[in-house]
């Protein structure tokens, strides 16, 4: 990733995000959201904070449990290609947002309710690929034809926020 080498972003035991090095802070819209201290910052993780994105120490008091981790396995493994004639999208569940950037901006394709839910042929490559560029959590990935893996496209390191200013509340 750009810019990368300096970025750090800690998870705390039972506690916020700890993000040092300058990471960006992108709303849901897109728009930036300005840290007191933009070289660090926290970022709550239990949902409570009064001053969200930002943590206020809340999770000192309502009982977060942060246990829940991320699958450290390799993404070829948990990612499902969906194939159409020009282009293929890799999708993994596992880190999926539910921001829904793809099913709201591209139902055509990504069609929540209907097996199999993507339709890679349901609009043009064009509008395929800047859905899958649009998807903040890397979820969804794109390949060109029937390529066995999908393109690898450098991306600034930011931080994009849910539609509710959390980033992601992990304990549900």
């Amino acid at each position: 990733m750009e810019g990368s080498a300096s970025v750090r972003i800690t998870v705390s035991e039972n506690g916020p995000y700890l993000v040092e090095g300058g990471v960006a802070i992108e709303d849901a819209e897109g728009r930036t959201v300005e840290p007191k201290n933009p070289d660090s910052y926290a970022l709550c993780r239990c949902g409570g904070s009064q001053n969200k994105p930002f943590c206020d120490g809340t999770h000192r008091k309502n009982g977060f449990v942060g246990t829940e981790v991320a699958d450290r396995g390799p993404i070829a493994r948990r990612r499902v290609a969906y194939r159409g004639a020009s282009v293929t999208i890799f999708d993994d569940r596992s880190i999926c947002s539910h921001a829904g950037h793809c099913t709201d901006r591209l139902a055509a394709v990504f069609r929540s309710k209907r097996d199999p839910w993507i339709d890679p042929d349901g609009a043009t490559v064009e509008e395929v690929v800047a859905a899958v560029r649009r998807c903040p959590s890397g979820a969804l990935a794109y390949a060109l034809g029937h390529a066995a893996e999908p393109v690898d496209e450098p991306q600034p390191v930011v931080v994009r926020l849910a539609s509710t200013g959390m980033c992601r509340k992990l304990n549900s």
